[in-house]
């Protein structure tokens, strides 16, 4: 996947955090407190399902989808992705492992599903790409390696029109955060 490949996908992340934030923002003024983190990562979680399931570009694989999993094929251009924060990845790269004489990647037989990362930050979305494996004696997918970067999305008003985001409005950003904190609790299977 480059990222001309990726503006679609890229365009739904971006409009289920503006989701996300204006649902927050919400919550706020109607509780006087905001929600919590894990409570805004399903619900980006679960806007950016809706958005995928009404695209007929994408197909979401069921397994897991009710815990937040997003796993989907692009039927357009090819591909089954499974979609993970930061903190997922970095989580996985902390899981204690054998200590390796040699280099195994070679030998690690690759799972067919990339995982797609994102970051949100003030900039925008940032979207990699990294090669997943299934952990040992599992049916969880890992990733290994290094990821790869295919590009950044500024964040958008109107994303039909391609409006940039306005900097005179209130920062949704501030609403919502830093999405990549806490979306290892799924199971496992993030």
């Amino acid at each position: 996947m480059d990222s001309s490949q990726a503006n679609g996908i890229a365009n739904h992340f971006l409009g289920a955090i503006m989701t996300t934030a204006d649902v927050s923002r919400y919550y706020t003024l109607e509780a006087g407190s905001p929600p919590s983190l894990m409570t805004k990562v399903h619900m980006f979680r679960s806007a950016t399902q809706a958005r995928l399931a009404a695209d007929d570009r994408y197909e979401l694989n069921p397994s897991y989808l009710e815990f937040g999993r997003i796993q989907f094929t692009d039927l357009e251009h090819g591909g089954e992705f499974l979609v993970k924060s930061p903190a997922a990845v970095l989580w996985e790269s902390g899981t204690p492992r054998q200590t390796e004489l040699f280099a195994a990647t070679p030998f690690v037989k690759p799972s067919g599903i990339a995982a797609l990362i994102y970051k949100f930050d003030r900039a925008g979305l940032e979207l990699l790409l990294a090669p997943t494996t299934k952990a040992a004696g599992g049916r969880k997918i890992v990733t290994f390696g290094e990821p790869v970067s295919i590009g950044i999305w500024s964040h958008f008003v109107d994303e039909e029109a391609g409006t940039p985001f306005n900097q005179d409005v209130r920062d949704r950003f501030d609403d919502i955060g830093d999405l990549g904190e806490g979306d290892s609790a799924e199971d496992g299977q993030a």
